[in-house]
């Protein structure tokens, strides 16, 4: 069979041992490196969920001012629209010929010796 020879040597404790520590100082190392790494991450997701929100309600803001100055606009259309209009009614109001008109047609007033005969109106529904 196999004789052992006494060439081999053995390996010495204090070696084997100090290894071993080292091994678990570098396990703690990367352990500790990786729950760093984590809470970074933890931290990186909550930053960007803050950021997507915030995002998101100054979206929603945005959208809601945009639909009321488009109604604004519409609004201020029409206004200056009946603006034009009430101002020539306010001319024509300013002229003699249109107010005899008027008061001729609408109220039937007349001159001296004229007669006015109204005709009925049909409904304009």
């Amino acid at each position: 069979m196999y004789l052992r020879s006494s060439s081999v040597t053995t390996i010495r404790k204090d070696y084997i041992a100090s290894k071993k520590l080292y091994d678990k100082a570098l396990n703690r190392r990367k352990n500790n490196l990786i729950k760093r790494l984590i809470v970074f991450a933890v931290f990186i997701a909550l930053v960007i969920s803050g950021f997507v929100s915030v995002f998101h309600s100054q979206s929603q803001q945005k959208a809601s001012i945009e639909a009321n100055n488009q109604q604004m606009h519409e609004q201020l259309t029409a206004a200056k629209k009946q603006q034009r209009h009430l101002t020539q009614q306010v001319k024509l109001l300013h002229d003699d010929s249109y107010l005899s008109k008027l008061a001729h047609s609408e109220y039937y007033m007349s001159k001296n010796g004229e007669i006015i005969f109204a005709s009925p109106e049909k409904d304009k529904h």
